[in-house]
């Protein structure tokens, strides 16, 4: 596709300026709409690469992404790393519970209150911000994946997609234990990957599973490919 600037193309200035080695590898411009054959004003984004010369451009869709996982399996660092990859939002539900549990309110009530506040600004930011978003959340119980596709069917031609990192225990226990103490209320904690697996039969069959044991900048190309697929 042609980039021009019309009535379907919002490009800013970086792009009508831009010069080698100004900006580095990848630019990532946010294009309000795009038009096609046969999809009319979706929300996308533009990823464009200057390589040898030539412009290279990758578009996704404006898209929900549900992290799963339990503490010490990665998925935050992933949850992060996409999120500067991509210049996606994310949402770190952990984080805001933790403010509240420090301010005196019961695990509990803290607890509701950030799932609502994570659900309520996922749908915000895609609705309103038109920007896709990365939900990082345990996704243990079925209510969170249900919020997730209630709000996917209300943003036209959202999908959602799910990413399940895994690690076996030994893993996750070192992991927690090169942390700061962190508040959670997630006691469970499996033997056998097997085990681990169960606990998540609830997500949908189109779930990425990541397991974590290697590299970061393996399994971080592998959900990449998978979220602009």
């Amino acid at each position: 596709m042609r980039i021009q600037e019309n009535k379907y193309f919002k490009l800013g200035k970086a792009v009508r300026s831009f010069q080698p080695g100004i900006f580095q590898s990848h630019l990532r411009i946010y294009i309000s709409t795009m038009m096609t054959s046969n999809i009319e004003k979706t929300p996308c984004w533009c990823f464009i690469a200057f390589t040898g010369g030539r412009f290279l451009m990758k578009y996704s869709q404006l898209t929900l992404v549900l992290m799963a996982g339990l503490p010490g399996a990665g998925k935050s660092t992933l949850a992060s790393a996409l999120g500067r990859e991509l210049n996606w939002h994310v949402i770190d539900k952990d984080r805001h519970k933790e403010v509240l549990l420090r301010q005196g309110v019961d695990e509990e009530t803290a607890g509701r209150a950030t799932y609502e506040l994570a659900f309520e600004t996922a749908h915000a930011e895609l609705m309103k911000q038109q920007a896709s978003v990365i939900l990082d959340s345990a996704a243990l119980h079925t209510f969170i994946l249900e919020n997730a596709l209630n709000i996917v069917e209300s943003v036209p031609n959202a999908p959602l997609k799910v990413i399940l990192c895994v690690a076996d225990r030994d893993l996750r226990n070192k992991r927690l234990r090169s942390r700061p103490l962190q508040i959670t209320n997630i006691r469970v904690n499996p033997e056998t990957i097997a085990d681990y697996l169960r606990l998540f039969q609830h997500l949908p069959p189109y779930t990425l599973t990541l397991y974590t044991i290697n590299p970061l900048h393996e399994y971080l190309e592998k959900a990449r490919i998978y979220l602009l697929g």
